[in-house]
């Protein structure tokens, strides 16, 4: 079970506790019935009404920095108050507000902290000292996620960004999607992120240009099956066929049997056999890392080189002032909500200009040269890649921002090189505004709307208006 699994089964469990003390039903019974319908193993009507609360204290007790931190005890004490004073705690915000109460205010120093640079908007040089967080010395008896306060980090992990505190741009696109689907991913988590073929390899191609040194670290290729390897059925039972031929038949070994038996008999009489699907069972197995085929490293390793043998990108992945994967945390001025970035590559040029680099990768190879900018542009827009860009240049305080697109079509990887106009990142900066203070309003009234709220009615296009009137001039 991973620290985030293990904090999210500790939260329920205090809302479980509180929820059923508040309500003088706190028996074992009832301990099971709410755990397991609050976590959807098991559905209960009967405990279908705790619902709304347990979703409000998990959203706020969530959003409250270093709340979590407390003794167990404190923060079942603490929802138990919400639970029974609901006209004090109507909001999101009234909720937070009280468990910000309830912090200590002399907290002692966590141990192992990564310090930030912490950015302020006053400050012309945009960088300036370091925060320091604290807890409670208990809380190193519980797991928390990763909480950081605003500022610039740069060497925090991929794993620990992601958990951490704040909304990233990558969550907000889900918001985009609909306000259900953010709340269901993100919030509820109903909806798992799925691993897919395309996300490895966007982490492979990342790993490869911008910290190639960290390939054999966070990714595990596909085994090479080595000469005089057990490939399938056949090549065993040929092994099989060999070794019986000088033996007595008391002494040979069985050729019929599942594959595993045969393999099995082969082991007895030769201990270093190596069998292919022994191979992929020990690859497949490592969940430590991104598992990576070969075809995709091959390709992978083309698409590196295109950029490193590009005239511009080349420069600019090596940038000697270059910074790659930092972490920066900010709170929205609108409405307070806090938010995270984290730029694939960022340049300082000078103190006054700094800049910021996303890599992509895409298909785009079957497309006449002329219309490459329109599906460039079309490839931006449709993934929101101006939404991301717009955050990252607010919440990094970067000056200006562009994309290395990278063609993937086999044999055919050209680069482009790609600016977000100012017209693009403001058209992106309103998006994104719009839909944090969607997400805050959301979180205020407990309501995610679906993403369709009203009846449809579906009109003709211009082509099919023109082919009706065809039709009934014939008609």
């Amino acid at each position: 079970m991973s620290n985030q699994e293990q904090f999210e089964k500790r939260n329920l469990a205090n809302i479980v506790s509180a929820i059923l003390m508040a309500n003088d039903i706190n028996t074992a019974d009832n301990l099971h019935a709410l755990t397991d319908h609050l976590s959807k193993e098991r559905i209960s009507e009967e405990m279908q009404q705790f619902e709304k609360i347990a979703f409000d204290l998990s959203l706020s007790s969530l959003a409250t920095p270093n709340f979590m931190h407390l003794h167990d005890n404190d923060i079942i004490g603490a929802f138990i108050h919400v639970i029974k004073n609901p006209d004090q705690f109507r909001s999101n915000a009234d909720r937070k507000q009280y468990f910000k109460s309830l912090l200590s205010s002399e907290p002692v120093d966590m141990s192992e902290q990564v310090e930030p640079d912490v950015i302020t908007h006053a400050n012309e040089d945009k960088q300036i000292g370091h925060d320091e967080t604290k807890i409670n010395d208990e809380c190193t008896l519980h797991l928390v996620p990763p909480y950081f306060e605003p500022g610039r980090y740069t060497d925090i992990s991929n794993d620990d960004y992601h958990s951490s505190n704040g909304i990233s741009s990558t969550m907000l696109k889900d918001g985009r999607i609909s306000l259900m689907y953010f709340e269901r991913r993100h919030i509820s988590k109903v909806i798992q992120r799925e691993r897919s073929e395309a996300l490895d390899f966007g982490n492979l191609f990342h790993t490869l240009v911008l910290e190639p040194e960290k390939v054999e670290d966070e990714l595990s290729l596909a085994p090479t099956i080595p000469a005089g390897a057990f490939t399938n059925t056949d090549s065993i039972k040929a092994f099989i066929r060999e070794y019986n031929a000088d033996k007595p038949k008391a002494e040979q070994l069985k050729l019929t049997g599942k594959k595993e038996e045969l393999a099995a008999s082969v082991k007895s009489v030769k201990p270093d056999a190596v069998f292919e699907d022994d191979l992929i069972s020990a690859w497949q197995a490592d969940e430590s890392r991104i598992r990576i085929t070969g075809d995709q490293y091959r390709l992978g390793k083309a698409m590196q080189q295109a950029v490193f043998d590009h005239p511009e990108a080349g420069k600019l992945v090596t940038h000697p002032n270059r910074a790659v994967e930092v972490s920066y945390y900010g709170i929205d001025d609108d409405t307070g909500l806090e938010v995270r970035v984290r730029p694939d590559l960022e340049i300082q040029y000078d103190e006054n200009l700094r800049v910021g680099f996303d890599l992509k990768s895409a298909s785009l190879g079957r497309y006449k040269q002329d219309a490459i900018t329109a599906m460039i542009r079309k490839e931006i827009i449709n993934r929101d890649y101006h939404v991301s860009a717009a955050m990252y240049c607010d919440i990094a305080m970067l000056d200006q921002f562009f994309w290395i697109f990278v063609n993937k079509d086999e044999n055919y990887h050209w680069v482009a090189i790609v600016e977000a106009s100012p017209e693009l990142l403001e058209l992106g900066r309103l998006e994104y505004k719009k839909t944090l203070r969607d997400i805050n309003n959301s979180m205020n009234t407990g309501v995610w709307p679906a993403p369709v709220t009203e009846t449809l009615t579906i009109n003709l296009t211009d082509f099919e208006t023109r082919k009706l009137e065809e039709l009934q001039l014939e008609a």
